[in-house]
């Protein structure tokens, strides 16, 4: 953690993304969100660890809604995130929706 503060990256932001990555694990996906929306700032890996939640959960409608909003908000995504874009794909026969 010390190299991620010497790099500016917030304490705040990586205990948020932590526990938002662990209640998605857990398949706690409504405390996850309630983290998420608590956070003051999000990064890449705030707005993956969400999406990566609903696509392991099959909800795709609220994936590409994420997806959406991550990019209206300006914060470009990462493999991982399109990773799991294609996952939500696959789940839904393909066709993303």
């Amino acid at each position: 953690m010390p190299q991620a503060i010497k790099a500016g990256i917030k304490p705040e932001l990586i205990i948020g993304n932590t526990l938002i990555d662990m209640y998605v694990k857990s398949c706690s996906l409504r405390e996850a969100e309630q983290v998420f929306d608590k956070l003051v700032a999000r990064d890449v890996v705030s707005w993956t660890a969400l999406i990566a939640g609903y696509a392991q959960l099959g909800e795709n409608d609220n994936v590409f809604h994420t997806y959406d909003q991550m990019h209206e908000s300006g914060i470009k995504p990462n493999l991982i995130t399109f990773v799991n874009l294609l996952n939500a794909c696959n789940q839904a026969g393909g066709y993303g929706v």
